[in-house]
């Protein structure tokens, strides 16, 4: 949902005829993408084909998904590894794609370019001296936040969608035989180091589906494999999005969104909106429990049933704030709170029966504890939501100061 504003200017014009008019949107006119020079496209190709082990780093560049295909273009081009900061809040690339997060850290990349990307690394952990750096951004330099570390050798005002699409035409201009197979090399590289990470994620799922109590992880991979191509996934966590966005496998621009920060609540009514945009698709809305308490669900999930928009929510049900658990722990390990392990300021146990929450507007809920319940419980509650009633998961979990003394 959004605020519709309307100047008091034109809401004053006259109606003639009963009909009040307003200007069209080519009338107003709409801002064309900015294209870089011409020059600063063929320097950045230069960079990438010449390097051993480049990378791209993408922030909110997804918010245009007609820049997603042209990225993707030219990383396929060129065999360059994408990776995506925790700033990003939406897909800006496949995340099935085997050249995502298959490459080096910035601090071992020799060419990265980046876009739409606030913080793309801490300067401690950036890269070498040696290495060269361009940041594409309508704002390169982030006029907004000076307190950020831009270094860079070359800042790039342009669409990221067009600033690719540059890059990838001066690119195949540059290209020589010797250069592709390098290219091809790299590519078979990543191909590989992308095959081992599935494995591996594969593997810490399974592991994880054999604990209990219930493991945050099976939580995300049992959410995820539900999902098909076309679902939108809210992701309003934090203890949990590490395995969300290990295991969410989304592909197309605008199935996936998250914060871009640590302002949590926002999802209870993101979902409901995505609903209401996407009437026929499946939404689901991943979110720890006290975030779902931040975001006033009942008005949301009562929206949801009133104007015929179910969502399904899936709850992180671990009673606690990592702020005031875990985060506090690493900031005073020899406080008090930790001396005497009372953590009643970042805990709320016992919680609200979140499941109950949904019956209140004739929804469904349940409450899963067993690892080998998970599957089955989702499947119900999304089968729910499609014949029309909004649902709740609550997936109880142990408290983060009980995950950390399970050491997992």
């Amino acid at each position: 949902p959004v605020y519709l504003g309307v100047p008091r200017e034109m809401a004053m014009l006259p109606v003639e005829g009963g009909v009040a008019r307003f200007a069209t949107r080519d009338e107003l006119g709409l801002a064309r993408p900015a294209w870089p020079d011409p020059a600063d496209a063929k320097t950045v190709a230069r960079w990438l084909i010449d390097a051993d082990d480049p990378v791209i780093i993408v922030g909110k560049l997804g918010r245009n998904p007609e820049a997603v295909p042209a990225l993707v273009r030219l990383a396929e081009l060129l065999a360059v590894p994408v990776t995506d900061r925790e700033e990003s809040d939406g897909l800006s690339f496949p995340h099935t794609h085997d050249l995502f997060n298959s490459g080096p850290e910035p601090k071992d990349a020799d060419a990265l370019l980046i876009f739409n990307a606030l913080v793309p690394y801490l300067p401690a952990l950036g890269p070498q001296p040696n290495a060269h750096v361009a940041r594409v951004d309508p704002d390169p330099v982030k006029s907004r936040y000076k307190f950020v570390h831009n270094a860079a050798d070359l800042w790039i005002t342009a669409d990221p969608g067009a600033a690719a699409t540059a890059i990838y035409d001066a690119a195949t201009q540059l290209l020589t035989q010797s250069n592709m197979s390098r290219i091809e090399e790299r590519r078979a590289r990543l191909q590989r180091a992308r095959r081992e990470r599935d494995a591996y994620l594969e593997e810490l799922a399974q592991k994880a589906g054999q604990r209990r109590p219930l493991h945050p992880r099976w939580v995300a991979y049992q959410l995820c494999k539900v999902l098909d191509d076309r679902a939108i996934l809210i992701d309003d966590t934090l203890s949990g999005r590490v395995g969300t966005q290990a295991y969410h496998r989304r592909t197309e621009p605008r199935t996936y969104f998250k914060a871009s920060s640590s302002a949590g609540g926002w999802g209870p009514g993101a979902s409901f909106g995505a609903k209401i945009a996407a009437p026929d698709r499946d939404v689901v809305l991943a979110t720890g429990d006290g975030y779902f308490m931040f975001g006033s669900p009942m008005q949301a999930l009562w929206s949801a049933a009133h104007y015929k928009a179910p969502y399904l929510t899936v709850i992180w049900v671990n009673r606690a704030w990592t702020t005031g658990t875990t985060g506090l722990k690493a900031s005073y390990p020899e406080g008090v709170t930790v001396d005497t392990g009372n953590y009643e300021g970042g805990t709320f146990d016992p919680p609200p029966d979140f499941a109950k929450l949904a019956e209140t507007v004739n929804g469904y809920g349940e409450t899963v504890r067993e690892p080998e319940e998970l599957a089955p419980a989702l499947q119900r509650g999304l089968q729910h939501v499609r014949n029309g009633s909004p649902a709740i998961i609550a997936c109880w979990l142990p408290t983060p100061i009980e995950e950390l003394q399970l050491g997992s």
